[in-house]
């Protein structure tokens, strides 16, 4: 087993879209909406230095994360693995850079669904792990289910096979003392159909800081901060 110092932090440049984004991006994260990404990276554009989110939850999560990367080859078997980053990786035909927190290496390795022994697949009871793979870590304060929310790392790592070109993934998740494993395999339909157009047209809007119509009240109140005695019309959605 391959164990490497981490370099840890965001390696992709904050004025262009990143797979960390993506769930804000796709309108399912929980604080950051799609505006409020879309306007981090223009004001990032412009120079704006980003805001480093510094609070004991994250220290934590940054502490666990190289041994909770080992600890999630060993319980799948894997080869070996890799948790010295220190680049990020970019998308052959897409604006789309992604930061990897670990990348493992599988030999046919057959994962079955577990709950017993906290291993989780997407929608199949077992799948084979061939070559290079996503490893992703995440401390919760959210309780964790038999399936992932699509904001805590799931839109995220798909984001990141895509970009790498790797045929699978994992989240270890730890909350609350459990340790889960969660298993995705690369999904070259969703990423045509739903990846692309996001990507493309995000970046799109980023150079002009042209905002998406509003989606919450919390959203149009981000986009008109101050009554001008107009109306804003909901999308349907």
């Amino acid at each position: 087993m391959e164990t490497l110092d981490k370099s840890s932090g965001k390696l992709t440049e904050d004025y262009q879209p990143s797979a960390s984004m993506m769930s804000s991006v796709f309108n399912v994260n929980s604080y950051i909406s799609c505006n409020e990404a879309l306007r981090r990276c223009h004001d990032a554009l412009n120079g704006k230095p980003r805001e480093e989110l510094d609070n004991r939850h994250i220290r934590l999560g940054e502490s666990l994360e190289n041994t909770l990367i080992r600890h999630t080859a060993e319980e799948l078997g894997l080869l070996s693995v890799e948790d010295k980053i220190t680049k990020p990786y970019r998308h052959e035909n897409l604006p789309l850079n992604g930061s990897l927190d670990g990348i493992g290496v599988a030999d046919n390795l057959l994962v079955e669904h577990d709950p017993e022994e906290g291993i989780y697949l997407d929608d199949k009871e077992s799948v084979r792990l061939n070559g290079k793979g996503v490893i992703e870590i995440k401390t919760s304060k959210r309780a964790v289910s038999d399936e992932l929310p699509e904001d805590l790392g799931v839109i995220q790592v798909k984001c990141l096979m895509s970009i790498c070109k790797f045929s699978w993934a994992v989240i270890g998740i730890l909350w609350r003392g459990d340790f889960r494993i969660y298993v995705f395999e690369r999904n070259l339909e969703w990423e045509m159909e739903h990846l692309t157009p996001k990507v493309i047209d995000f970046n799109r809007r980023i150079k002009d800081c042209e905002f998406y119509p509003a989606f919450t009240p919390e959203d149009a109140q981000f986009l008109h901060p101050t009554d001008d005695g107009g109306l804003v019309d909901l999308t349907e959605d």
